[in-house]
């Protein structure tokens, strides 16, 4: 915001100029014209200096000073105009928030009548008069037969103005003094004396029916029998001061009958082109010096001493007004206000976008409101925006997680623009899907409190997207590009409101509880969350409105003594608010309050916002399953220990699920009752406001904080089930992350250590699949405790070697992850436990094949396979046979791998209808194996086999669908079958483009594909133009470096050089002269595939390898262990994807244990799909096979 030299005025002293934040100034002062400007600078009486910072989207020009006691900001606009005026009071409250009014102070356009005997140099304030409240729209409203009907009214000056104007009317001799001060203000100016004093020319009112005369400047030819006489003044250089309405809109009034029609309708006495923008926003009072008389005869000589004059009444005015008065007034910047700038700044038309991203900050203490302001407007404005997506800031794990889920959420909109959502594995893979989009979103960073994280680093890049965060820490206003503002105390009169309604108290009766609603809220800071919670109080009936003052400070003082460091806090008075609402729970008898301040205490360790009631029934049901086990020394499990911690706010008479929720419920009316939490009753989840949730652990002592911290985590260890993976995932996650976050140091004093542990292991096997940071501290903490609760060489420290070994392989610390499995694979051995050996097998075949030793893999892979059908576990088998078959492809032994996928899809489990879709990848992976080895009629039935099952995945619209059919289309090329291929990709890729958009990436990938079809066929002049465009939008969307971008521009400098011959002499390409013919193609449509057949595998039995098992090692146990292992490498495996095992594991583990499709999970069929998707297209982005076309016709015309 730094001034600007264009309406620099005079200085208003010589002394060094002082240095004031925003904060300290508290009247805005706007001009429209530069002399207007000047003038205004000249009734300074002290200047400060100006901004040294600018928003990015600030408009106005600033001078800050002091008139009397009075800190002021004065702007100029850029522009004429009633919009220009409220852009320019938007930007001004923005950038100084403390402003409580405005003077809007400048020259007009006289509305002279036998009423009221305006001249040039008189002053015209606008005063509410008739049913105007001082300004008038003139030209807002629209006429009808019967006349003209305004619309709408504009809000009156602020009765603080109104009485100072009051004031200064009862004076006397006041019109001199203000001639005198006009005077004066340039007298120490010679450059600007001159132009600033009353004029030498005459003041001339011509008859409403005489035109002027000429385009002259001066009225000197205009013929003074049609001037109309006036009564001559006892002094013509004293202005008069009038008060009434002043006409504002959007054009200057030239015409004398125009003029006097106006200022008859609207009982008005003056013209201006600004005051219509400010009046409902920025409340003002306005001052006009009048320059003409708005008729053709205007011209600018009197502006500057009409400008002087009218400044010099506002000075006055501010003189007449108390500092203290203006502090008590509400600020400008109410809460509509912030929102109306929100829009200002963020809901522009197309036409008016920027060219760089939009961050606004709105930064204040807590409880002041932020984020509730940024719900309202995200509501207001939904349809502003492609999407709204909320991220909670307050620590960087959950900025990672939620600039993921937003990223994800995103793709699952259906937008063309944003990539799989699988894909968005890190921040930055999310960064650039919101850098990328082509649409209009807004992203709100909310409770940026951490002056430890650097947001900036979680900005996307580009120009659609909007950024708005709400922070404690002022630091943040650095990234307020686009402004800020600060959230301070609410006013009293808002505060005294607020009160009065969370009271419960009946609006007749406000006036007569006025007074003390005031004090209390004075008490409490005025303080928006504090007075809620004072009002939830009361409305309890717990304390009267004329009593809680007293029981207020008796709970300060408790504030005070256990908490210390939070005695001076700015939030002391909330906290004494929650204080005195917690009390009157525990001193109360009523029914069902007892278990509501140990449901608090549990909150607190939760995260705050959004804790489903759902994670309190799990746990009751895991607790209750539990009750029934016999005890056991396994980290594995929970035990009796954890369900007594449930049982303090659960209480053991609640015999159902149902029950627990109707306890758990009357707990949390309670709560909800006296404002400490809110709940969402579609959700039905709590949240808690952030100070709330601070409070809760504040006040606990040390080893109340560990006992709420223990029970805490055995609820949500108790809620997360060990399956593979959990769909319901989603409601915890952010719990046990904050749960761990929060524990209190030295918890294992006190406390049973391998309950702890336990507690411990289950966050670990959870987080682990989430693949959070955290893994790595929870297994150094486990780790610390072998030798302590964990016996060394124990199944125990077996478990947590597993944990460990996920925490080295998430640090790609491989060699060191292989040393740990093989220990554990040695004590599987040894402890005789086939289920856990299996697991630790798959765990070293996956970090073989990750550190590049395949043989070693593979050989490992054999002994899974043997287990496994020693276990009987069908599915499991077929999957390892995959991966085994994916092991011999990476050491070349292409029959084998072959052979083995078809063994897979032979197996009796894959021809169980209900299955046929969870092994589309055996036969897709089988038609690539028959293309490697040149069978390419079996590879072709193979991949429409697939192309059939993954149709009945019921995943026929997904974009990766499209990749598919270019595949098959390729083994049509390499079976000389040139125009089914044509045929069949050119149809696949017409069907999707209206669907998923002609820029998206498969879809591009496709159409380079179907240009080397062109380009085998003889037809350049088909090819050619299709890579350029490819070439063109991957240059426009993605950067340089970009391998699908760098492909497609490889394939067309690949073409060109291919097609020089087929080149004609004026540059366009022809077709080869052996080019296979593309008229009369057949009709293929890839949605509805004729002729599928089922792959003949029959042969299976004749295959090289009768058995993937059998080599001369036997190292496994005869006998099964009755233990479950813990499952925590179901990812492994080189040709399954991390994601992919994971949506497959819940299927296998459903499957091993059913023998009917009935008992199923009943989503089987699109999480498998899921899994297709996965598997078949992990390598689709690195466009593995454009150049094979090339090498697959070579290899036909050797043969």
């Amino acid at each position: 915001m730094a001034s600007s030299s264009k309406h620099s005025g005079p200085p208003a002293s010589e002394n060094e100029q002082r240095d004031f934040p925003p904060t300290s100034y508290t009247v805005g002062w706007i001009s429209a014209l530069p002399d207007e400007f000047i003038a205004a600078q000249a009734m300074l009486d002290e200047e400060h200096k100006s901004p040294t910072t600018r928003a990015q989207h600030e408009i106005n020009t600033y001078v800050l000073g002091r008139v009397g006691k009075h800190n002021v900001v004065m702007a100029c606009l850029d522009d004429y105009g009633p919009t220009h005026a409220a852009k320019a009071a938007s930007n001004m409250m923005s950038a100084f928030p403390r402003i409580r009014f405005g003077l809007m102070v400048g020259v007009g356009g006289g509305i002279p009548s036998k009423k009221n005997d305006i001249r040039l140099g008189d002053i015209v304030v606008s005063k509410p008069t008739g049913e105007h409240g001082g300004v008038v729209q003139y030209d807002l409203g629209k006429m009808e037969k019967d006349g003209f009907h305004r619309l709408g009214s504009l809000n009156k000056p602020p009765s603080l103005l109104r009485t100072a104007m009051n004031a200064l009317k009862a004076r006397y001799d006041f019109e001199t003094q203000i001639s005198e001060r006009a005077t004066t203000a340039f007298k120490l100016r010679q450059k600007w004396q001159k132009k600033f004093s009353r004029p030498s020319s005459q003041d001339r009112l011509f008859g409403p029916d005489y035109e002027h005369v000429n385009d002259n400047q001066t009225c000197d030819e205009c013929d003074t029998i049609h001037e109309l006489p006036r009564e001559e003044r006892e002094d013509p250089a004293i202005p008069e001061i009038h008060y009434g309405n002043i006409a504002s809109g959007g054009s200057v009034i030239k015409k004398a009958s125009d003029r006097d029609h106006l200022g008859k309708r609207d009982n008005a006495i003056c013209f201006d082109m600004e005051a219509a923008g400010l009046m409902d926003d920025f409340p003002c009072l306005v001052v006009r010096g009048i320059c003409d008389y708005s008729d053709s005869h205007k011209n600018e000589d009197w502006q500057p001493y009409a400008a002087a004059v009218a400044a010099a009444y506002a000075k006055e005015l501010l003189l007449q007004i108390p500092p203290e008065s203006v502090e008590s007034l509400r600020p400008i910047q109410s809460r509509e206000s912030i929102l109306q700038k929100l829009r200002n700044i963020f809901c522009q038309s197309s036409d008016e976008k920027d060219s760089v991203q939009k961050r606004f900050v709105i930064h204040g203490i807590g409880g002041a409101g932020k984020s509730e302001v940024c719900v309202k407007f995200a509501h207001d404005n939904k349809n502003k925006f492609w999407g709204i997506f909320w991220v909670d800031a307050s620590t960087t794990e959950s900025v990672r997680r939620g600039m993921i889920s937003a990223a994800q959420k995103a793709f699952k909109s259906g937008i063309k623009d944003v990539k799989d959502f699988e894909d968005v594995e890190n921040v930055e893979d999310a960064k650039t899907e919101f850098s990328n989009s082509e649409h209009s979103w807004l992203l709100i960073l909310d409770n940026a409190d951490n002056p430890e994280i650097n947001y900036e680093q979680y900005f996307p890049t580009g120009n659609t997207g909007n950024i708005i965060m709400t922070t404690r820490n002022h630091d943040c206003i650095k990234y307020g590009i686009a402004g800020e503002e600060t959230f301070e105390k609410l006013d009293l009169e808002d505060a005294v409101e607020l009160l009065l309604k969370s009271s419960g108290i009946k609006k007749e009766s406000w006036d007569k509880n006025k007074a003390e609603a005031s004090k209390v809220a004075q008490l409490l800071a005025q303080h928006a969350l504090a007075i809620t919670q004072a009002g939830a109080s009361i409305s309890q009936g717990i304390h009267k409105l004329e009593s809680y003052s007293r029981a207020f400070r008796a709970q300060r003082k408790e504030v005070l003594h256990y908490k210390s460091t939070q005695g001076q806090s700015t939030y002391s008075s909330v906290y004494a608010t929650f204080e005195v609402s917690a009390k009157a729970i525990k001193d109360s008898k009523k029914e069902g309050w007892e278990n509501a301040l140990a449901l608090l205490q549990i909150l607190g360790y939760f995260y705050r916002d959004n804790i489903s009631e759902e994670i309190f029934t799990r746990a009751w049901i895991s607790a209750f399953l539990l009750s029934t086990r016999e005890p056991n020394d396994h980290i594995t499990d929970l035990t009796m220990w954890h369900v007594n911690r449930l049982r303090t706010i659960l209480p053991s008479q609640a015999r159902n699920p149902e029950a627990a929720r109707m306890s758990l419920g009357r707990a949390r009316q309670v709560l909800r009752s006296f404002s400490l939490v809110s709940f969402d009753h579609q959700t039905s989840a709590i949240s808690m406001h952030p100070l709330a949730h601070t409070w809760v652990r504040d006040r606990l002592q040390h080893q109340e904080q560990v006992s709420a911290w223990a029970t805490a985590s055995s609820i949500l260890a108790l809620s997360l089930t060990r399956t593979p993976y959990d769909d319901d995932l989603g409601i915890t996650q952010a719990h046990f992350e904050q749960c761990f976050n929060l524990r209190p140091k030295l918890v294992f004093e006190g406390l049973p250590g391998l309950d702890i542990c336990r507690i411990l292991f289950r966050f670990g096997e959870t987080i682990w699949k989430l693949e959070n940071q955290q893994i790595h501290e929870i297994k150094s903490l486990l780790e610390s405790r072998i030798g302590v609760e964990i016996l060394p060489q124990s199944q125990n420290s077996r478990d947590i070697h597993m944990i460990s070994c996920a925490s080295l392989r998430k640090q790609k610390r491989i060699p060191e992850a292989i040393d740990l499995i093989q220990e554990v694979v040695t004590f599987d051995k040894k402890s005789n436990d086939k289920e856990r050996l299996l697991e630790s097998l798959q765990v070293m075949a996956s970090l073989m094949f990750e550190l590049g030793r395949r043989h070693e893999c593979l050989n490992l892979y054999k002994k899974v396979f043997r287990l496994e059908k020693v276990l009987r576990d069908q599915f499991g088998t077929i999957i390892t046979m995959e991966w085994l078959a994916t092991s011999y492809d990476e050491i070349g032994q292409l029959r084998k791998a072959r052979n083995l996928l078809k063994r897979a899809a032979h197996a009796e489990i894959c021809k169980k209808w209900f299955l046929v879709t969870a092994f589309t990848p055996l036969f897709y992976e089988l038609s690539n194996k028959y293309e490697d080895l040149e069978k390419f009629k079996k590879a072709i039935v193979c991949m429409k086999y697939a192309l059939y099952t993954h149709k009945k995945a019921l995943l026929y619209e997904h974009e990766h669908y499209i990749t598919w059919n270019a595949t098959l289309a390729r083994f049509y090329i390499e079976d000389s079958q040139g125009q089914k291929a044509v045929a069949l990709l050119q149809k696949a890729i017409s069907n999707r483009e209206s669907t998923l958009g002609l820029d998206n990436e498969h879809l591009l990938t496709a159409r380079v594909y179907l240009a080397n079809l062109y380009i085998l066929l003889g037809h350049p002049q088909k090819a050619i133009p299709m890579a350029q465009e490819v070439a063109r939008i991957r240059a426009d969307t993605l950067p340089p470096d970009d391998k699908a971008r760098i492909w497609s521009e490889n394939e067309l400098s690949r073409f060109l050089e291919l097609s020089k011959q087929n080149k004609s002499q004026d540059g366009v390409y022809i077709p080869d002269s052996n080019a296979v013919s593309l008229d009369n193609l057949p009709d293929i449509d890839p949605d509805n595939l004729s002729d599928v057949q089922t792959p003949d595998i029959s042969d299976y039995s004749s295959c090289e390898i009768s058995d993937p098992s059998d080599d001369s090692e036997s190292d496994v146990p005869s006998e099964t262990h009755s233990l479950k292992p813990s499952r925590l490498i179901l990812q492994a495996g080189p040709g399954v994807s991390s994601q992919a095992g994971r949506e497959f594991a819940p299927e296998a583990s459903s499957i091993r244990n059913s023998s009917s499709s009935e008992d199923l999970h009943p989503r089987i069929h699109e999480i498998i799909g899921t899994l297709v998707l996965q598997r078949s297209f992990s390598s689709a982005r690195n466009h593995p096979k454009p150049s094979g076309h090339q090498d697959s016709a070579s290899k036909r015309q050797r043969r």
